[in-house]
């Protein structure tokens, strides 16, 4: 029986990871970015998706993303993760799962995505693409992510961000785009990408800014409907494209925490801090089978504790974007109030030497080291110089198996590097 995505995210931790994805901008005006080169691309996702593994549950990806290509680029970047061997063995395992719509239309849903993506330039659907995903679907776990056509919502993301882009777009722009959208939503039911993308490359192929503008509103505006209408699934930010710090639910509807503070470029950090670089690098060569291997046992508990530091992290990460930040970190009270927090937000028996080190890590980048360096140092400073006073008080260290065992796993011999299926 499937299950809707809320239902699997109600009691596991979930990721939905956009980047690997034909609405992703960096493949839609590549002139518009630093070159893109196959093998790295290809690359890049690997460890994104590695990474994601080690502290989520489950990794969601829609079939949108795999198949509704409009651009030879995402084609054949997202086409090669996908029938790469690592990626096929996620999936068999269950840590990456396919999110389909259209349940009420047909059950397969993996057809149903075949079908709509048939609808613009269908020389990008490969015979050979589609029939791998239609062998990969049988053995996949699935989601629903909507029983309907489309999702209707979605509008109310996109078209603010359209009527504030006042950049590139000069007002008869945004008019005639705002109308555009709105027409589209309310005759199809929603703003899919092979109806809208087609005019927007008419409209607009020949002017790389104005078209980058779109494609970037558009890809912004699909995660924020994420992050509310699939919560307490997590949709995924990276450092590679830059989006608002906007917060994501938890599943008790109560915590909020910065949907930034969940990507796989902190956790990246983490591990470096933790085992070096060169240690690190190992975890790109990991077999799949020994990742499920390292998924068990203290995983569980280390999972949740590096959430529980994310939590506690995003407490306090208000005082880096305050205009007074300097001021304030000066304020021995307002240290105190920081602590406070972190504790609030923490189990009375968090290892806070860890907590120290995830706070520096994700606070580095969630905003940017670049220009408030000095104003790192100082919280770093402040906030490790207090925890160091209180650490004695917790002696449980629940990271520290895990971490042993994630190191002895990664010393041993490991798998290639990467496999990039030729298409």
């Amino acid at each position: 029986m499937l299950s809707s995505l809320d239902e699997l995210a109600a009691d596991r931790t979930c990721a939905i990871y956009n980047d690997l994805s034909h609405i992703n901008p960096r493949y839609l005006t590549p002139q518009y970015y630093e070159p893109t080169f196959h093998d790295e691309e290809v690359l890049y996702h690997k460890r994104n998706l590695i990474l994601l593994s080690l502290y989520f549950d489950k990794i969601i990806i829609c079939t949108d993303n795999l198949l509704a290509f409009t651009r030879f680029l995402s084609k054949d970047v997202v086409s090669s993760v996908v029938m790469s061997a690592w990626f096929e063995e996620l999936v068999k395992e269950g840590i990456v799962i396919l999110a389909g719509w259209g349940t009420s239309i047909s059950p397969d849903m993996m057809k149903n995505q075949i079908n709509y993506s048939a609808i613009y330039r269908p020389e990008l659907k490969e015979s050979r693409y589609v029939d791998f995903l239609a062998k990969l679907a049988d053995s996949a776990q699935w989601v629903v992510r909507e029983p309907g056509a489309g999702e209707r919502e979605h509008v109310k993301y996109l078209r603010p961000l359209i009527q504030h882009s006042e950049g590139p777009f000069d007002r008869k722009d945004i008019s005639f785009l705002s109308d555009l959208i709105d027409e589209t939503n309310e005759t199809t039911g929603y703003i899919g990408t092979m109806e809208m993308f087609p005019l927007i490359d008419e409209l607009y192929g020949a002017n790389a800014s104005k078209s980058d503008s779109f494609f970037s509103s558009y890809y912004r505006s699909w995660h924020a409907y994420c992050a509310v209408h699939y919560a307490p699934a997590i949709p995924i930010h990276t450092s590679r494209i830059r989006l608002p710090h906007a917060s994501v639910a938890l599943g008790n509807g109560k915590s909020r925490v910065l949907a930034a503070l969940y990507s796989p470029d902190i956790f990246q950090r983490y591990l470096v801090n933790r085992f070096g670089n060169r240690l690190f690098s190992s975890i790109l060569a990991v077999d799949v089978k020994q990742l499920v291997a390292i998924r068990n046992g203290d995983w569980e508990r280390f999972k949740t504790r590096y959430h529980d530091y994310v939590l506690a992290a995003s407490a306090v990460c208000w005082i880096a974007f305050h205009p007074r930040a300097h001021e304030l970190l000066a304020d021995e009270k307002v240290i105190d109030q920081l602590v406070s927090e972190i504790f609030k937000a923490s189990r009375s028996d968090t290892d806070l030497s860890a907590l120290g080190s995830a706070i520096d890590v994700v606070l580095r980048i969630a905003v940017g080291v670049a220009g408030v360096a000095p104003l790192f140092q100082l919280f770093r400073t402040q906030i490790n110089k207090r925890i160091g006073r209180l650490v004695d008080i917790v002696t449980h260290r629940e990271l520290e198996p895990y971490l042993r065992k994630l190191q002895k796993e990664l010393e041993k011999p490991l798998g290639d590097l990467i496999t990039v299926s030729s298409m």
